[in-house]
């Protein structure tokens, strides 16, 4: 694996999971089951608060490193994010939409499939933007940016957030690593002090596969 500093990949694979998650459940919802219609709101509500984050932290710690580098550089990107931000409000208007609709209103149907097709499509240009960051961001960064000045701007970014928010990536980020990050993830957050080690090691205990969490569990007792 390399030993760059990369400043997307493992959030982007948490946010891949989820928008799979979210996409099936949409998809499989029954509209007439209304607390099945509350677990959508509820997960999507998640969705949009951790999206809504994770380009705050961009804009504020990654952006102007790179706009410093290469002029204009972060301006499609950031065009990126408001229009992303327009997305999630409409998906959110319409599934309050939906929800506040009668029961018996016969066109929930139709309303719940809309969403879905919107999600969708959210979910298709989003894509296109991680690969974007992936692809030609990152290494750019890398070609233009000292590692220290790299690893100064991740560790501000990681340090910036309360543990509650840092918590909130960790729950789709965990799932969707391999073993070898999870196992780099979890030795680097006792850097942040026992506390939060204790709090994340719970949280992938709760959020892994049993098999998945036993395999990261010894090899954390074997380093």
């Amino acid at each position: 694996m390399s030993s760059k500093i990369d400043l997307y990949t493992s959030a982007h694979k948490g946010q891949r999971y989820q928008l799979s998650q979210i996409n099936t459940q949409a998809g499989a919802l029954d509209v007439y089951n209304l607390r099945a219609l509350e677990r959508l709101i509820s997960g999507f509500e998640e969705l949009r608060k951790e999206f809504f984050l994770h380009a705050a932290l961009e804009e504020k710690y990654i952006h102007p490193l790179l706009s410093e580098r290469k002029p204009e550089g972060a301006i499609d990107l950031e065009d990126d994010h408001r229009k992303q931000r327009k997305q999630l409000d409409d998906l959110r208007d319409h599934l309050n939409t939906l929800q506040e609709k009668p029961k018996n209103f016969e066109k929930r149907g139709e309303l719940a499939l809309e969403f879905y097709r919107g999600l969708n499509r959210f979910t298709a240009d989003y894509l296109v933007h991680v690969d974007k960051e992936e692809e030609s961001i990152q290494p750019l960064l890398w070609n233009l940016c000292t590692d220290e000045e790299l690893a100064e701007a991740y560790g501000t970014l990681i340090s910036s957030m309360e543990i509650e928010e840092l918590m909130m990536f960790l729950k789709i980020m965990l799932p969707a690593m391999n073993i070898y990050e999870r196992s780099m993830m979890l030795e680097n957050s006792k850097q942040i002090g026992p506390e939060a080690y204790n709090k994340i090691s719970k949280l992938a205990e709760q959020v892994l596969e049993t098999d998945d969490w036993l395999e990261l569990e010894s090899r954390l007792k074997n380093k």
